[in-house]
């Protein structure tokens, strides 16, 4: 994933993304409406004749990216990756969690497993961080999809070096029967996060 790579920050947090993921910052909403835009111009192209198609993606990524800040995040990113030539979509969106510790983590944790309805919480050193992972399949939001739908939700937090609180990575991706794959993808990004100067 090094070879064609991203590695954005978040205030001293760092993260590597592959090149295919768009980012979109949450903190200002001037910065977060020019990215929306750049991401559906460049996906959309600027023809007349998709103009209605690149107003209603702008209108519902503006709106996932406006929720996603109002709930705390400071980043999202949409993947565009392609296996094989077949479309990979994801979503991540990285919190921080102010006025959690990484003393909290454990506490978490044991919080997390005694919740019902999850596929499975588990824990692990990573190279930067003590990490939690739970993951679950949810019912897709009702907008999203005219037929019932589940997506594979996968949440990691992260007790990263030198960073005062708590990170929280939430990836989702309607592709449920890949499951495993998408684990070891998402792993491998929530690996990666780690001080902003490493």
């Amino acid at each position: 994933m090094t070879a064609e790579a991203r590695r954005p920050r978040v205030d001293d947090v760092g993260v590597l993304l592959p090149a295919s993921w768009w980012t979109v910052p949450l903190a200002d909403p001037d910065a977060r409406r020019a990215a929306v835009a750049r991401l559906v111009g460049e996906q959309v192209g600027r023809a007349d004749v998709h103009a209605s198609l690149r107003a209603d993606l702008r209108g519902r990524l503006a709106t996932v990216a406006d929720d996603a800040a109002a709930a705390g995040g400071r980043m999202f990113a949409v993947s565009f990756m392609r296996a094989a030539g077949v479309p990979v979509p994801a979503t991540l969106t990285l919190y921080r969690l102010d006025g959690l510790g990484h003393d909290h983590l454990a506490e978490l944790e044991t919080s997390l497993a005694e919740q019902p309805g999850f596929d499975a919480v588990e824990a692990a050193d990573g190279p930067h961080a003590r990490v939690v992972r739970r993951v679950s399949r949810r019912a897709a939001p009702d907008d999203l999809t005219d037929e019932p739908q589940r997506v594979l939700v996968v949440e990691y937090w992260l007790a990263v070096e030198g960073v005062g609180t708590l990170v929280q990575l939430t990836f989702s991706s309607p592709l449920v029967e890949l499951r495993d794959a998408l684990l070891e993808l998402f792993d491998t990004i929530a690996a990666s996060v780690g001080p902003a100067d490493s």
